[in-house]
Formats: C-alpha cells, structure tokens, sequence
C-alpha cells in the first residue's frame, strides 16, 4: 500500500530526478518506446513522439500513472548524501537520516 506524505522540501541547488526505468527490459514505457524506436525509417512525429515518451517514462510517477512525486528511497538518498557533503565541508558530524512523526 503506498501513503503520501505531503512535504515541503527547500534546497539551496536545482533538483535533477531521473527514473532509470528505461533500462528495465521488462518495463511497460521500454516496450512501448522499442516500437517506436525500432522502426528503420523514423518520420519527424516519430522523434516528437520518442522525445515524448522518455520524458515521460523519466518521471517518478504512481501505479496509476496520476502523481508525480519523489519516492521515499530517493529522498533518503539525497538526504544521506547532503549530509557526507556537510560533514567534509564542515569537518564536523551531522546525523543524516529520515525520521516519520507520527
């Protein structure tokens, strides 16, 4: 079962997210976008509709495709990561970590 949490996030940098869902062989948008690409002779609506689909298919999205978010995995890497940055920078500690309240 999948519970949102809605939550305000303020970062000092620009966001970058990626889905590698593409590189799953077995994915529903790479076997939909091997269609498209497969084909010998691409028409320009072809490359439109290419562009398309990996836009979409990069997108962290929920089973029914109506959300896009940022999976809680993702955000405890980020938040791990920040924290190793902080303590090189700083040369001091800081506890990384993702706590739920209840």
């Amino acid at each position: 079962m999948t519970e949102i949490i809605k939550a305000n996030l303020i970062g000092i940098s620009t966001l970058l997210m990626h889905n590698g869902r593409l590189a799953n062989p077995t994915d529903k948008w790479t076997k939909a976008l091997k269609e498209v690409t497969s084909k010998k002779k691409k028409t320009e609506e072809d490359h439109l509709e290419i562009k398309k689909m990996e836009w979409r298919a990069s997108l962290y999205m929920d089973e029914d495709e109506t959300f896009v978010g940022i999976p809680s995995d993702v955000l405890r890497h980020i938040n791990g990561m920040a924290g190793r940055g902080f303590r090189r920078a700083r040369r001091g500690r800081v506890r990384s970590g993702m706590a739920r309240n209840r």
